[in-house]
C-alpha cells in the first residue's frame, strides 16, 4: 500500500481552505484554479465522463473485514445509494463465531431522517464505516437513546451530522460528487509524492467544520486516497465492537452476555462518551482494483486506516448502476 511523503503541504492535516490561500499571490492563486479544473476534469474523465454523469444511484454487495484490537471479523455487505442524500448501509456478521448467531445492521440517511435498526442475536451491538456515520458517532445503542429529551435531541442532531458526513464521503470517493447531503467546495492543495508517483490534492470544504483531502494519481488520474479527520471509537476503531469495552459480544466459544450485563456495559459506554473528551484521528481510505462497471470506473477494494494502520477493508463483489430500487427502500423501518 502506497504511504505519501509530506510536501511543502501536509498530506494528511486537513487545514481550512482559506489558511491555504494566505500569503499566495494572485497569480498563484490563477494557477491553482486552473490545476484544480485540469484535475477534476482528467478525473472525471478517467472515472466515465459521461457515463459517471448518468449514474444517479448505485448498489453494491461485497464482504468486509474489520479488525477489533488483536482480533479480527468479518461479514457481507449491502450499500444502496440514491440521489444527493439517500443511503442504506447493510452489515451481517457473526460476532461469537457461531453462523446460526448472525446480527443484521441497517444504517444510513433518508434526506434528514437517520435510519438505523438490528435484528438478530441478542441485540448485540458492533460498527464500522458505514455504520450510524462511521467513525465519531458516539452515543447509546440503537433504539435507546437517552430519556433527557433534550440530550436525546442532541443525540439524534449527532448522527445525523455523522451520517451526512459519511454519505458525502461515500459520493466523493465512489463518484467524485459534491453534491451529495453536504455542499462541498474544492480547492487545489498542491501535489504529492508516492513510491509509484506524483498525486494531485483536491482540499475538499464544507458547512459545519467538513474538511477531507483527495489524492488523484497523476498518471492514471483515478482517485487513490480520501484523508481526513475524525474522532475515534470508543473502546477501540468502532464504538460497541465485539470483544470491545462496551461491546455486546463476547470472544468466539464464550456465552452471549444476559441482558442486564449487555445494559451495564451501554450505560458504562454511554457515560464513558459523555465524560472523557474526544481523540481526534487520521484516517485514511485507501481505493484500489478499479473496474468498470457500465462504462463507470469503481474502485472494488477500500482499506480504512487509522493514523496510517489498516484496520478495515471493503471488497465488493458486485455493483450496479443506476438500480431501480423499491418505493419504500429507505424509508424508516
Amino acid at each position: 500500500m502506497r504511504m505519501f511523503k509530506r510536501q511543502a503541504l501536509p498530506v494528511l492535516a486537513l487545514i481550512p481552505v482559506v489558511a491555504l490561500c494566505l500569503g499566495v499571490s494572485t497569480a498563484a492563486m490563477v494557477d491553482d484554479a486552473a490545476a484544480l479544473e485540469q484535475a477534476i476534469k482528467d478525473a472525471r474523465a478517467a472515472l466515465g465522463g459521461g457515463a459517471l454523469d448518468k449514474a444517479v444511484s448505485l448498489a453494491a454487495e461485497g464482504e468486509f473485514r474489520r479488525m477489533f484490537g488483536e482480533r479480527e471479523m468479518g461479514g457481507d455487505i449491502e450499500l444502496k445509494l440514491s440521489g444527493s442524500d439517500k443511503m442504506i448501509w447493510v452489515e451481517s456478521m457473526s460476532p461469537t463465531g457461531d453462523p446460526t448467531m448472525r446480527v443484521v445492521r441497517t444504517s444510513g440517511l433518508n434526506g434528514t431522517t437517520t435510519l438505523e435498526s438490528m435484528s438478530g442475536a441478542g441485540g448485540m451491538r458492533f460498527g464500522g464505516m458505514g455504520g450510524p456515520g462511521g467513525a465519531g458517532a458516539p452515543g447509546g445503542a440503537p433504539g435507546a437513546a437517552p430519556a433527557d429529551p433534550a440530550a436525546a435531541a442532541e443525540r439524534q442532531q449527532r448522527q445525523l451530522r455523522a451520517q451526512q458526513r459519511q454519505v458525502t464521503r461515500i459520493m466523493l470517493a465512489l463518484l467524485l460528487k459534491g453534491d451529495g447531503p453536504l455542499p462541498l467546495e474544492f480547492s487545489y492543495g498542491g501535489e504529492a509524492d508516492s513510491d509509484d508517483g506524483k498525486a494531485d490534492i483536491i482540499a475538499v470544504k464544507g458547512p459545519d467544520g467538513f474538511a477531507a483531502q483527495l489524492f488523484i494519481d497523476k498518471q492514471t488520474h483515478l482517485p487513490m486516497v480520501l484523508a481526513y479527520r475524525d474522532v475515534q471509537q470508543r473502546g477501540g476503531m468502532f464504538r460497541g465492537g465485539p470483544g470491545a469495552p462496551g461491546a455486546g459480544g463476547g470472544q468466539p466459544g464464550q456465552p452471549a452476555p444476559t441482558p442486564e450485563e449487555r445494559e451495564q456495559r451501554m450505560r458504562e459506554a454511554r457515560e464513558r462518551a459523555r465524560t472523557e473528551p474526544p481523540t481526534i484521528i487520521d484516517v485514511q481510505w485507501y481505493l484500489s482494483d478499479h473496474k468498470k462497471v457500465n462504462g463507470v470506473m469503481l474502485p472494488h477494494t477500500i482499506r480504512r486506516a487509522e493514523n496510517g494502520d489498516v484496520r478495515e477493508e471493503w471488497t465488493f463483489k458486485k455493483f450496479t448502476i443506476n438500480p431501480v430500487f423499491k418505493p419504500d427502500t429507505f424509508d424508516k423501518k
